[in-house]
Formats: C-alpha cells, sequence, structure tokens
C-alpha cells in the first residue's frame, strides 16, 4: 500500500537508475514516510493506552494497517476506526485529508502541497520578525515561483470550502453531524470507510446521500479542479 502513495516519477527514476536512495533525496517522499510512521505510533500508543487491544504489537499492527490504507486511500481495514477512541479517528480524519505524493494513486490534498503550505507559513512568521529579509520558497534545493504558490493556496480555499458545502449538504438531507463528516472524508477523500452511520457502508442512508456522495468522489479524484 505504501508504495502506491509515492510519486510514480520517483519509482521510474529509482528503478530506472537502479538507486533506492532515490527515495530518501525526494522531500516529499520522506515527508509521506514520517508521517506514516509517526501516525502509525501515535495511533498505537493510543490504543494501548485506551486498553483497545492487549498488547503493543497488536495495536501497532491494526494502526500500521489503518493508517496506510487511509493515507492510500485503499479502502481497506482490520477494525472499524470509527468505534476506537474519538480522538484516534480525528487523526485519521486528519491524515485522510494529507493523503499520499503527487503522481501517486491517493486520494487527499496530498503531501507536497501540504508541506508548501506548512514552509510557506513559516516563512510568513519569518517575515515579520525580518522583514527586509529575502527568502525564497525552495522544495528539494528548487525554488517555487509565486504562481504555483497561488495556486496551491487557491486548490486548499476550494477543498476546503468543497468539503464545508458538502458536510452541509450531507446534514441537510438527515445526517447527523457525525455521519456527516464521515460520509464527506471517505468520499471526496476517496477513504472508503466513514464514521457514525456510514461506518461500514452507505447502504442505510438516503438515495440523495448517495448521489451527493457519487459527487464528492468524482470532485476527489479531480482534485477539485482539473489543470
Amino acid at each position: 500500500m505504501l508504495s502506491g502513495g509515492v510519486n510514480f516519477a520517483v519509482h521510474f527514476i529509482a528503478w530506472q537508475r537502479f538507486d533506492p536512495l532515490a527515495y530518501g533525496r525526494d522531500p516529499e517522499v520522506r515527508v509521506y514516510g514520517w508521517l506514516f510512521l509517526g501516525g502509525s505510533l501515535f495511533v498505537a500508543l493510543s490504543l494501548l493506552w485506551t486498553q483497545a487491544y492487549a498488547s503493543f504489537g497488536e495495536s501497532l499492527r491494526h494502526s500500521a494497517f489503518q493508517v496506510a490504507s487511509i493515507l492510500i486511500s485503499t479502502g481497506f481495514g482490520t477494525a472499524t476506526f470509527g468505534e476506537w477512541p474519538r480522538h484516534i479517528p480525528l487523526t485519521l480524519i486528519i491524515l485522510s485529508f494529507i493523503g499520499g505524493c503527487i503522481g501517486s494513486t491517493a486520494g487527499g490534498m496530498k503531501v507536497l502541497r501540504i508541506l508548501l503550505m506548512t514552509r510557506q507559513g513559516v516563512q510568513q512568521l519569518f517575515h515579520l520578525a525580518h522583514p527586509r529579509a529575502q527568502i525564497s520558497l525552495k522544495i528539494g534545493g528548487r525554488p517555487v515561483d509565486q504562481d504555483t504558490q497561488f495556486s496551491i493556496w487557491g486548490f486548499a480555499v476550494l477543498y476546503t470550502s468543497v468539503s464545508l458545502l458538502l458536510t452541509l449538504g450531507m446534514m441537510a438531507l438527515g445526517l447527523d453531524f457525525i455521519s456527516a463528516v464521515g460520509a464527506v472524508v471517505a468520499t471526496i477523500n476517496l477513504l472508503g470507510p466513514g464514521l457514525g452511520e456510514v461506518a461500514a457502508s452507505f447502504a442505510t442512508v438516503d438515495d440523495a446521500v448517495k448521489w451527493l456522495s457519487v459527487f464528492a468522489m468524482l470532485v476527489g479524484r479531480l482534485e477539485v479542479f482539473t489543470r
């Protein structure tokens, strides 16, 4: 599953040059790997702390599988994460909005966009303290132009706005808040399992909810807008 969330261009370079270290040199893949490791460890410790499972090994097995599945949008699961302690589903929802790498099969906003927005935020904080500083935003040693930066922020605003509107629509069609959020997360992020009434499937919801979910899945696969 994790390999499916890596940019296929990185796979191509690594295989063409017989250079597995190419994965480690790519900044997006490194962040993606740390997200998986950090998310898996946090969820495993949370499961162990709340006594959801008897041992750390069992907790880690379930958490690693679920975190990988959610980052890559496979829809597989070894447990219904909606039944885990409340902060864990929220953690997994956040990871689903991040998703995998650009140029992969994963859904979500993609790691590279989140990385760039984070660095832009840090850069703006630095400018507040040093207004005369001239610093260019770089990824992997390459500068990122202003048009690309504006495009990423525009994408993030649209993605968030569409998600909120879809949640509002789901609630207007009769779903409770938790189920509405779960339905939107499951569809726009191409996640699979949701929360509440849609934790296992969409079989019991109204047909209008299903059609709105179809629209959300199309929007998620197109990443809000084509470019």
